[in-house]
């Protein structure tokens, strides 16, 4: 990827920091990311300064850095993995949250009155599981 010359990830709704190793790209002569969700610090590198032109930043305003008018706070503007994944789930974690433990709820309701269930209404199986059950505890017991 280090050969790549042209890149247009323009309109993707891409979210987070421009990764450090773009600045790698040492043959990149077009770069385009406008009209993203992007954010923090644009990196720097060798062949990234010499696209100095901020419409291929424009549309992601919580960018900053060179070639950007806005200049970047240490520390503040750069948010971290973790704190992008906590925002990008934020609103999602209750709703999630709820239906896994109601499927977790539904499934054991199911399994266990599925099985109680059957064996109150069926006499004969309830009579038979339990002298199943009573003969192993006996042998178990009295070692037979």
């Amino acid at each position: 990827m280090k050969s790549v010359e042209s890149l247009d990830l323009s309109n993707n709704n891409l979210s987070g920091t421009i990764p450090s190793s773009l600045s790698d790209l040492s043959s990149i002569s077009y770069l385009n990311l406008s009209n993203n969700n992007l954010s923090g610090k644009i990196p720097t590198g060798r062949q990234l300064q010499t696209l100095d032109y901020p419409s291929i930043y424009e549309g992601n305003p919580r960018l900053c850095g060179a070639p950007l008018p806005k200049k970047c706070e240490e520390g503040s503007m750069v948010p971290s993995i973790r704190d992008n994944h906590v925002a990008a789930n934020e609103g999602d974690s209750i709703d999630d949250k709820v239906l896994f433990y109601g499927v977790i709820i539904c499934g054991f309701a199911t399994g266990f009155w599925g099985f109680i269930g059957f064996l109150v209404i069926n006499k004969r199986w309830r009579q038979a599981y339990f002298e199943f059950a009573e003969e192993r505890i006996i042998r178990r017991l009295f070692g037979g």
